[in-house]
C-alpha cells in the first residue's frame, strides 16, 4: 500500500503496512544530486542557477515536511514511521543544500567585503576632497592679527589655488563657492587693515604736529621763565645783600656795601644768562636795566642806613657798658671790703671759740683721766685674772673680749676729748 497526502487515514494495522510515499523518489534525489553538485558561481547567470537550485531543493524539503505533519496526524507509530522516513529525506536534502548554501555564502561574503572595501574608498575619497575644502576655508580664519602684507600673500596663495572637478568631484562647486567666500573675508580684512593703517599713519602725523606746537610752546615757556628767572636772579643779587642785617657788624655792613657798589648790572646779567641769545639779552637789559639799578641805589641805601644805626648802637652800647663797668667795679670793692670785715669778724669768733673750747678740754682733763686709768685697772685686773683655757673655741673668746676692753678703754680717752672740744 502506497499512502499519500489524501490517503491517511486506516487502522493501526493498516498504518503499519502503508507505503509511505511523499512523492519524492530516491530516484528524483539521486538526480538532484546530480544535477546541483557541480554547481560554481562565475558569474550572474552561474549565480541565479545556484540560487533556483537552493529554492527547488528547499522548496521540496519543505513539501515533505508539510506532508509528515499531515501523515503524522492519525497514529504516533505512523508518525514516527512517517518522521524517520522525513527525516532520512531531509539529510539526504541536506547534504546537497548545504555545500550549494556555503558556495554561495562564500560569494556573498566576498561580494560584502567587496561591498565595504568600496564604501571604504568612497569614505576616504569624500574626506579627502572635504580636507582640501577645509584647507580652502581655513585659509580666512584668524585674520585679525595679521598684517597687511600677510593677508595678501594669502589672497594670491588662495586665487592660485585651482579648483576642479578632477580634485573636488561632485564638491567642485561648493569649493568654489567656499574659495569666494574666503576670498571675500580676506579682502574685507586687507581693507580694514588698510584702513587702520591709514588711520594710524594719520594720528601718528597729528600726533607729531601736536607735539611739535607743544615743543614750541613749551620752549617759549621755558625761554619766559628763565627770563623771569634771570630777572628774579639780578634783582637778588642786590636784594640780598640787604637782607638779614639785624645784629650784624659794622665791619660786614661796610663789606656788604662795598661788595654792593662794585657789582654792574650788565656784568651780573652775562654772568646770569649765560649762553642766551645776545638780541635777547639786550632786550631784557632795555627792560628791566632801571629797575636793576633801582634795587642797587635801594639796597646800598638800606645798608648805609643800617651801618648808621649800627654805628649808634655801637657807641650807645660802649657808653651803657662803662657806666655798667663803673657801677660794677663799686658793687665789688664794696663787696670786698664788707668780706673783708665779715671775715675779720669770723675768725675772730672762730678763735674766741677755739680759746673757749680749749679751756674746757682743760679743765676736764682729770676727770678723763680718772675713767682712763679706771678702765686700764680694769682691763689689768681682767688680765691678771684671766683663767686657763684650753679650749680653742673659747681662748677666741677670750681674745675678742680683751680686744673689746682696749676699744673701749681707747675710745673713752677720745670721746671724752672730742665731747669737750664739741662743747
Amino acid at each position: 500500500m502506497v499512502a499519500d497526502a489524501n490517503a491517511v487515514e486506516g487502522t493501526e494495522e493498516n498504518i503499519g503496512t502503508t507505503v509511505i510515499n511523499y512523492n519524492v523518489t530516491d530516484a528524483a534525489i539521486e538526480k538532484m544530486r546530480d544535477t546541483y553538485k557541480d554547481l560554481a558561481i562565475s558569474d550572474k547567470a552561474s549565480y541565479g542557477k545556484v540560487v533556483c537550485a537552493i529554492r527547488e531543493v528547499r522548496e521540496t524539503r519543505v513539501g515533505v515536511d508539510k506532508m509528515r505533519k499531515e501523515l503524522k496526524k492519525n497514529a504516533l507509530a505512523y508518525g514516527r514511521r512517517v518522521d524517520g522516513e522525513a527525516k532520512r529525506i531531509t539529510t539526504a536534502l541536506v547534504a546537497i543544500e548545504k555545500p550549494l548554501k556555503a558556495t554561495k555564502q562564500a560569494v556573498d561574503d566576498i561580494e560584502q567585503r567587496e561591498k565595504e572595501e568600496l564604501q571604504r574608498i568612497e569614505k576616504e575619497r569624500v574626506t579627502e576632497i572635504l580636507a582640501k575644502m577645509e584647507v580652502v576655508e581655513q585659509l580666512g580664519n584668524m585674520l585679525a592679527n595679521m598684517t597687511a602684507e600677510e593677508l595678501t600673500d594669502r589672497i594670491k596663495e588662495l586665487a592660485n589655488t585651482p579648483i576642479t572637478e578632477e580634485v573636488f568631484e561632485e564638491y567642485a562647486n561648493t569649493a568654489l563657492i567656499k574659495k569666494e567666500q574666503t576670498l571675500a573675508n580676506l579682502h574685507d580684512a586687507l581693507v580694514a587693515k588698510q584702513e587702520a593703517a591709514q588711520a594710524e599713519e594719520e594720528r601718528a602725523k597729528q600726533a607729531a604736529i601736536e607735539k611739535e606746537i607743544a615743543d614750541k610752546t613749551k620752549a617759549e615757556d621755558n625761554a619766559q621763565r628763565t627770563e623771569s628767572e634771570c630777572v628774579a636772579n639780578i634783582s637778588s643779587s642786590f636784594t640780598d645783600f640787604g637782607d638779614d642785617l639785624i645784629g650784624m657788624s659794622a665791619e660786614s655792613l661796610i663789606d656788604r656795601i662795598a661788595a654792593v657798589e662794585s657789582m654792574e648790572v650788565t656784568e651780573l646779567l652775562f654772568e646770569t644768562i649765560g649762553d642766551y641769545p645776545l638780541s635777547r639779552c639786550c632786550h631784557l637789559f632795555m627792560r628791566h636795566g632801571d629797575g636793576f639799578k633801582t634795587d642797587k641805589v635801594n639796597t646800598l641805601a638800606k645798608l648805609r642806613t643800617a651801618l648808621t644805626d649800627r654805628k649808634q648802637r655801637d657807641k650807645d652800647e660802649e657808653e651803657l657798658k662803662a657806666g655798667r663797668e663803673k657801677i660794677a667795679k663799686s658793687e665789688a670793692d664794696a663787696k670786698a671790703e664788707a668780706a673783708a670785715k665779715e671775715k675779720a669778724e669770723q675768725e675772730e669768733r672762730e678763735a674766741k671759740e677755739t680759746a673757749e673750747a680749749q679751756a674746757k678740754v682743760e679743765a676736764s682733763r682729770p676727770d678723763r683721766e680718772k675713767l682712763a686709768m679706771f678702765a686700764s685697772d680694769y682691763l689689768q685686773e681682767a688680765i691678771n685674772n684671766v683663767p686657763e683655757i684650753e679650749d680653742a673655741h673659747f681662748y677666741s673668746i677670750l681674745q675678742s673680749v680683751i680686744t673689746n676692753l682696749l676699744k673701749a678703754i681707747d675710745w673713752i680717752s677720745q670721746s671724752t676729748e672730742i665731747t669737750v672740744l664739741k662743747r
